[in-house]
């Protein structure tokens, strides 16, 4: 009988080992009676009470896999999330790149075409400044030689004939002038002159002081300009602008200005061309 005891007392404690807490521990020492050695259990309540704890532990499960399926159902939305920012900043740097390839491309052209624009601009302006240089000192060199051709078979110097009042006459003087802005060469003066004895010209007759010395300043610091010197003036007012002298003074402005600069073109002109045309 004593060991039937120990026997049963045995499977109990070893059943209580299998209990995770306290309260299940005392429960099941309520559940169960000893009387006459026999052990007695109401199996309706201990069914019950595993019952509601697996019951309740399913609920707990359900639970969080319920909350694992949100946590993870929410990474997956942050992950697509992040996975499309990325992909539309990296769209956005490569459109920014090629952007700024495309207009490093067109500033590099456009500098380039300017460059050249701006080399070939130079080079032209360096051969007509040399052109202009050596026009330059063609027209200084044309300048000396007729002055000094000019001296040189001028029998009678300029002083001279101020203070012996002797003066050549005023045609004479201008026809020098033209001859000296109109030749194309210095030989061809040389010539004109060498042909011309000066002093058979010098008229006693006619003095006009005045005039000579506008001359002889003209000459120190020969020009073609109207309102240059007094000499130039006397010329234009005296001889150039009575020949132009024209109804249409339009005309008359017209002709004088390509005079000046040179562009005004002669021709030979019948009397037949002209009354067919009138």
């Amino acid at each position: 009988m004593a060991m039937e005891h120990t026997t049963l007392v045995n499977a109990m404690d070893s059943m209580l080992d299998h209990r995770s807490d306290v309260s299940d521990a005392n429960s099941v020492d309520s559940a169960f009676s000893i009387e006459n050695g026999v052990v007695t259990t109401p199996e309706p309540i201990e069914h019950s009470t595993s019952a509601t704890t697996l019951l309740n532990e399913l609920q707990r499960v359900k639970q969080d896999l319920k909350n694992k399926d949100i946590e993870i159902r929410r990474a997956h939305e942050i992950r697509e999330n992040t996975d499309r920012e990325i992909e539309d900043l990296t769209a956005s740097l490569f459109e920014s790149a090629h952007s700024m390839v495309e207009q490093a491309k067109y500033a590099q052209a456009n500098a380039e075409q300017k460059l050249k624009t701006a080399n070939q601009t130079i080079d032209a302006l360096v051969v007509e400044n040399t052109q202009l240089k050596k026009s330059v000192s063609e027209l200084k060199e044309i300048i000396n030689n007729c002055r000094s051709s000019l001296l040189t078979n001028r029998s009678i110097p300029i002083t001279s004939v101020l203070s012996l009042t002797e003066q050549q006459p005023q045609a004479s003087i201008r026809q020098i002038v033209r001859e000296k802005f109109h030749k194309r060469s210095s030989s061809d003066l040389q010539q004109s002159l060498s042909s011309v004895d000066v002093s058979n010209k010098i008229d006693t007759n006619v003095v006009d002081n005045v005039l000579l010395r506008e001359f002889a300043r003209w000459e120190e610091k020969p020009s073609i300009g109207k309102d240059l010197s007094a000499f130039m003036h006397r010329v234009y007012s005296e001889d150039i602008l009575p020949c132009l002298t024209f109804p249409n003074a339009d005309l008359s402005s017209k002709v004088l200005t390509a005079i000046e600069h040179n562009d005004v073109t002669m021709e030979t002109c019948h009397m037949r061309t002209m009354d067919e045309n009138m």
